[in-house]
């Protein structure tokens, strides 16, 4: 039994398992229409024997520490280069991969599994080294250059999380609009708002949001409908030393704001993906100092 283990560990799994990620691209639907499988498969034999290369520096012997090892890392950095290169190439295209990112990533992942079994038995059978396996692990080197290449792109694709501090002025305030607004398809949200600049906690309101106008805007009505209601106890809105902006968050992933998300005030609730009784925390910035 050890021995058949052995034998499927050594030389089926890695087949296998190229096997399966075959099998996993191909069902891929953004691609699916697209794929060459033929040509799949023979991108990924090419890359894999390509990447196998660098296991004759196990000619060095005992001398692989030595300087072998520098070599295969530098080898598997300009393979890896070489292969962001080709992922944004008409060849990727051409395989039916370039217009998905997953697909790309599953790809390489396949030629690092092919591509590493072949090192590690061309490696051990050539070298006669005992730390053929550990050795193996410098095909990762391989899938460094696009990594950062892939961090870089969802980096810049990341949007500015701050955005222009709403200002009442910005805004415009219809009373007929509001008093006749059908009110049955808004949401609930819970607003937490400190009602003074120097008040230690939030007060706590419980208001509908319409679907239609901005975040900017209901907040405008926010403060004039508080402000009615309730004027022993208004919202601040000035400062004689300096001018008052707003911005709006919300918690990310917990109900307390331990992570947030910056909500853009020029933005309807829809555009700015709030859900149903959410909770919206409204604070003051200063925007700028007056002179006098």
């Amino acid at each position: 039994m050890k021995i058949l283990l052995y034998f499927f560990a050594r030389y089926l799994l890695a087949p296998l398992f190229v096997a399966v990620m075959i099998f996993v691209l191909t069902g891929i639907k953004t691609i699916k229409s697209k794929l060459s499988l033929k040509k799949l498969i023979i991108f990924i034999l090419l890359a894999s024997i390509a990447v196998s290369l660098p296991s004759l520096f196990g000619f060095l012997k005992n001398e692989y520490v030595w300087g072998g090892l520098t070599f295969t890392i530098l080898s598997y950095i300009l393979l890896g280069a070489l292969f962001c290169k080709l992922s944004t190439s008409d060849l990727f295209g051409a395989i039916g991969i370039g217009s998905s990112r997953t697909a790309v990533i599953l790809t390489l992942t396949t030629i690092c599994a092919l591509g590493g079994w072949c090192y590690y038995l061309l490696f051990e059978l050539i070298s006669k080294l005992p730390y053929s396996l550990w050795n193996t692990t410098n095909i990762l080197w391989f899938a460094i250059p696009y990594l950062i290449m892939y961090s870089r792109t969802l980096f810049l694709d990341i949007p500015h999380p701050i955005y222009t501090p709403w200002e009442l002025s910005y805004g415009t305030f219809d009373r007929k609009y509001w008093d006749n607004i059908d009110n049955f398809g808004f949401r609930t949200v819970k607003v937490k708002i400190k009602r003074n600049i120097k008040d230690p906690t939030y007060a706590s309101l419980v208001v509908r949001l319409p679907n239609e106008i901005s975040l900017g805007n209901w907040f405008n009505w926010v403060i004039e409908d508080q402000n009615r209601r309730f004027p022993q106890n208004k919202i601040e809105t000035e400062k004689e030393d300096m001018q008052i902006g707003w911005m709006f968050y919300t918690s990310k992933w917990f109900n307390f704001p331990l992570f947030i998300r910056i909500l853009d005030p020029t933005l309807t609730s829809e555009g700015n993906k709030i859900k149903n009784n959410q909770t919206i925390y409204i604070r003051r910035v200063q925007v700028e100092t007056k002179t006098s």
